[in-house]
């Protein structure tokens, strides 16, 4: 098939996908600020433009995750949007879009059909799965590692060794959930490349290093982010991440034995690329979010398209068998066509039921989530407007916030509308409150979650 064959394709379907998904997600640009946003967007906004450069750069492991390429994003947004929250959600929303398009061209590189590719491109760009990372900034790190990923492995495949090493470093300075990458470009040189093995040795040193850093700060920490490894810890990151695969309670699981029902070396890629990403994360039970099956999904979304596309085959395969049993006359109709209009038979009932079920999803989680956005909206309205009233108020005591700002995002949002003061804010009754003697500028913030109002008390001298 020619390239310009293909060009048009890929214009059609991106068209189609993009409209779909903007038109289902447009609600995202009249959401707002989490709190792990305001407190990324204080400190990045505080920070140099070395800092990054030198995180991209240098092979250091970052124990309080420091992922240099995601908190280069907020750097450089906070400095060009300020608190707009609108433009946020015009870049992610934009490199998911991005991401899809880069999914079409690995799959049309694996030798899927355009229906199948199709339905890959589907599955991944609309799954409310991944609903928050095109909804919230704060997810800007699974869309970077997710476009890296892909470049990554579309260089490899293009025999750009230098330029996939370089796409490979940038995903895992983006997330983590990259460190297996190399896995999946094993993968591909096994059922695709010529078995050259050569080719993956700058990827696995760099790989090794930053796992045996991560198990080694792993044993002098405990939080959330610290990694079980207990039967337990695994089966209830197991349960959750395969029950939000296809949104049914365990139906994930059905992938694991795809590629021995279907053979199929892309079914077998994608499945393994699927678990080589969500391993890192089946160790982290402290930290079970959806959005984190955003970089998975590439390997699920190859599988389940090859499946698509091997479903047909065999159908026709079936129906010319019973024609020439049945001595019909000869078909006219070639058998790359057949089999492309048996796909797209397939591909189209199965996304028409599948896209309302998610849609219905969207709707059931986009009120609560623009619901706290509200909240959030008019929290951070209220310190803006008590900071212009009162600029040398920098000494704050705080009662309570919305759920989604926590008391992280009191200080960042704090820092935002006063970015000239050092600001001390503490949780009224707590050890550590500031005594009013402290500060001749002293702010009582109290929220009211009833009224869902912030009401500002101030001291002056």
């Amino acid at each position: 098939m020619s390239f310009a064959h293909d060009r048009r394709w890929l214009a059609v379907v991106f068209l189609a996908l993009a409209i779909l998904f903007l038109i289902a997600n447009r609600g995202a640009y009249r959401g707002y600020f989490s709190g792990d946003d305001l407190d990324t967007l204080a400190w990045t906004h505080d920070s140099d433009a070395g800092d990054f450069v030198r995180g991209l750069l240098l092979p250091k492991f970052y124990a309080h995750n420091f992922r240099p390429a995601g908190h280069l994003f907020y750097f450089l947004m906070v400095r060009a949007a300020g608190l707009r929250f609108p433009p946020y959600v015009a870049v992610i929303q934009a490199l998911h879009l991005l991401n899809i398009v880069l999914l079409w061209l690995l799959a049309r590189k694996l030798g899927l059909s355009i229906p199948a590719a199709f339905a890959a491109a589907l599955f991944f760009g609309f799954h409310m799965a991944v609903f928050d990372v095109y909804w919230k900034p704060m997810y800007v790190f699974d869309l970077l590692c997710g476009f890296f990923c892909l470049l990554s492995l579309l260089a490899f495949a293009n025999q750009r060794i230098v330029l996939s090493f370089v796409c490979f470093w940038l995903a895992y300075k983006s997330k983590e959930v990259a460190i297996l990458l190399p896995v999946v470009l094993a993968a591909w040189e096994w059922w695709f490349g010529a078995r050259r093995w050569k080719r993956l040795i700058p990827f696995v040193p760099v790989s090794l290093f930053f796992g045996v850093s991560a198990l080694l700060v792993n044993r002098s920490h405990d939080n959330d982010y610290t990694l079980r490894f207990s039967p337990e810890a695994i089966w209830t990151c197991v349960k959750f991440y395969f029950s939000k695969l296809f949104l049914i309670p365990y139906a994930g699981l059905a992938i694991l034995p795809l590629p021995f029902l279907v053979r199929d070396r892309v079914v077998r890629f994608g499945v393994t690329a699927f678990l080589a990403f969500l391993a890192p994360m089946l160790f982290l039970p402290g930290r079970l979010f959806g959005a984190y099956l955003c970089v998975p999904l590439i390997g699920a979304a190859l599988a389940l398209g090859a499946v698509a596309a091997r479903i047909p085959s065999m159908r026709s395969l079936r129906m010319g068998h019973f024609l020439s049993r049945a001595r019909k006359p000869a078909v006219l109709v070639p058998d790359g066509a057949s089999r492309t209009f048996f796909a797209w038979a397939v591909v189209v009932p199965l996304f028409a039921l599948w896209i309302p079920y998610n849609y219905a999803w969207l709707r059931h989680d986009r009120r609560a989530r623009l619901a706290a956005a509200d909240e959030n909206r008019a929290y951070v309205a209220a310190l803006a407007a008590h900071a212009r009233r009162y600029p040398r108020v920098a000494t704050f005591i705080y009662n309570g916030q919305p759920d989604d700002i926590y008391p992280w995002g009191v200080a960042g949002a704090l820092r935002l509308v006063h970015p000239d003061a050092t600001i001390v804010a503490v949780p009224e009754g707590e050890p550590g409150t500031v005594p009013e003697e402290a500060s001749p500028w002293l702010g009582v913030l109290n929220w009211d979650a009833v009224r869902r109002r912030l009401t500002i008390v101030t001291r002056t001298p």
